[in-house]
């Protein structure tokens, strides 16, 4: 197995420290309609709108299957939302756009959270919604499609010979510990002694224990022309995003 453990902490939203300048009169009912769009997206499982509502700088941080269990998380723990309270809204205008500020106290029907969420030209760049009912939230996804996608194409590519593809599918951390001439150094190995590839195909996936992050291990079976091999990728998961952090062939 060849690791490369960085991502330290569990998932708990996208946190920043805003400062913002110039409150401006006249803007709670902006700032309580952008909550209330939020949560309402939240409330009907709307995780496409969520994120085509983010700024593509926030939704390239984000996997679609970590936001499902997200708001599948808020859904079960807290409930529906029962009332919005704006407790703090700033916003500031300079050269790179509009910059929107929005807490407020959000009462659910078997808790309450605090609700954070900046906008840049109405486009979501931060959220953060905090709450003791969703404490631990995040295992692994249970829609997995998407990393094994990842795994087999990361496979497919090493095998076949294109080597500088696989490697850019690294996280910048595994990217360090391997280098493209040594990532291409075991491709030979696997294929010089078993022959070209033929075929990748995921048969299962599981969780994985590292003490470091939430992980998820994908196996594979790797038909090579003379053997057929057992493959295992590991996915790790920091911030809201699944990472490419081991592999084994």
């Amino acid at each position: 197995m060849i690791k490369k453990h960085v991502l330290g902490g569990l998932i708990a939203g996208l946190v920043g420290v805003i400062v913002l300048g110039g409150v401006f009169a006249g803007t709670v009912s902006k700032a309580s309609e952008l909550q209330r769009d939020f949560f309402a997206k939240i409330a009907s499982n709307e995780v496409d709108a969520l994120t085509q509502s983010m700024h593509p700088s926030l939704a390239s941080q984000i996997d679609p299957a970590v936001m499902h269990e997200l708001v599948r998380a808020i859904d079960q723990r807290l409930g529906k939302v029962e009332s919005i309270s704006q407790t703090e809204f700033r916003i500031e205008k300079n050269d790179a756009g509009t910059r929107v500020m929005s807490q407020a106290t959000v009462r659910f029907e078997k808790g309450t959270a605090t609700s954070k969420l900046v906008t840049l030209d109405g486009k979501l760049i931060q959220f953060d919604v905090t709450s003791p009912a969703l404490a631990n939230w995040f295992v692994v996804p249970t829609r997995t499609e998407q990393y094994e996608a990842l795994g087999k194409k990361f496979l497919e590519q090493w095998l076949s010979g294109n080597h500088d593809v696989a490697w850019a599918l690294f996280h910048p951390n595994l990217q360090e510990a391997i280098s493209q001439e040594r990532l291409a150094a075991m491709a030979n190995v696997v294929t010089e002694k078993f022959g070209p590839l033929k075929s990748v195909t995921p048969t299962g996936t599981r969780i994985g224990d590292n003490g470091k992050a939430p992980t998820l291990m994908i196996d594979f079976t790797v038909v090579c022309e003379q053997a057929e091999l057992a493959g295992e990728i590991e996915i790790q998961f920091g911030g809201l995003k699944g990472h490419l952090l081991g592999f084994k062939i």
